[in-house]
């Protein structure tokens, strides 16, 4: 569980336009700096054949969500959530719970706190003004609370087992 930490002083996000080896290097290196417990990051562009996926980087837990499949040539979408070892352990107590949307822009992660509560949190990639109207209000329609229920088309994902379930 993370502690009585002040949490929300804790955590940080970013937009990072794709993300390469250098600039995932730097983000850990300023929460290290800054002893963040979570980062998410938007606009990853990374693709993630399988809808998600997990590495290990240095005790870092880096949660990937993408699209299935490369859109377009610098490639489009993608939210991570990077978890220190300290709120990884607490993850991995809590069950490693992870949800997803289908489209590569929404990410959920749930982290036990300190009374017997849950830190949820969300890394978020909304669609910008090139997408249609449409499909801007059918995303926030999706989203519009932020307890996991609110995105009934996400599976409920085992980072241990790799296993998905609606």
């Amino acid at each position: 569980m993370i502690g009585n930490a002040a949490p929300a002083a804790r955590l940080t996000g970013q937009n990072v336009s794709g993300l390469s080896q250098l600039k995932l290097e730097k983000v850990l290196q300023f929460m290290k700096e800054h002893r963040l417990l979570v980062t998410c990051l938007m606009e990853t562009w990374q693709v993630t054949p399988q809808g998600w996926h997990s590495e290990d980087v240095d005790g870092f837990l880096v949660i990937h969500h993408g699209e299935t499949a490369k859109s377009c040539n610098s490639g489009r979408s993608g939210v991570e959530i990077i978890l220190s070892p300290e709120a990884r352990a607490a993850w991995e107590i809590g069950g490693s719970w992870v949800r997803h949307s289908s489209n590569g822009r929404v990410l959920t992660a749930r982290l036990p706190v300190e009374g017997g509560k849950t830190l949820t949190v969300c890394s978020v990639y909304a669609p910008t003004s090139g997408n249609t109207s449409a499909a801007r209000q059918a995303f926030r329609a999706s989203v519009s609370t932020t307890k996991p229920r609110a995105l009934p088309e996400t599976p409920k994902c085992s980072a241990r087992s790799g296993v998905c379930s609606a």
